[in-house]
């Protein structure tokens, strides 16, 4: 598996809510996807893929997928989050308002084919 993500001491936004009404993304969301977007190694992955998430949070575990992927997917290490057939994430909880940490890995799933 190739570490794709790897961010420690970060303050996760609300990531409950994706949309802002009529009006897109909400900012936490984009502040937060673009973090991820910026810190992602830039490689390509062939699919189908398998994905490893190690977080440190206090939020629900589910809230952190969606930007996750579509952050791999914006940056190209994924060619389509349809494409992913295998999600493993751990959660590690931390109290309200520490810091956390998040560790992504990707890899071709190769051993389905």
């Amino acid at each position: 598996m190739e570490l794709i993500i790897s961010l420690s001491e970060i303050k996760f936004g609300s990531l409950n809510k994706k949309y802002y009404g009529n009006f897109g993304l909400t900012k936490e969301y984009r502040s937060f996807k673009d973090l991820l977007i910026a810190s992602a190694k830039k490689i390509k992955i062939k699919p189908p893929y398998s994905i490893l998430i190690t977080v440190s949070m206090y939020q629900d575990i589910d809230n952190i997928i969606k930007p996750i992927l579509d952050a791999l997917q914006t940056k190209g290490v994924i060619d389509n989050d349809k494409n992913v057939h295998h999600i493993n994430i751990s959660k590690y909880p931390i109290k309200r308002g520490e810091l956390g940490s998040i560790c992504v890995f990707v890899d071709n799933m190769k051993f389905w084919e």
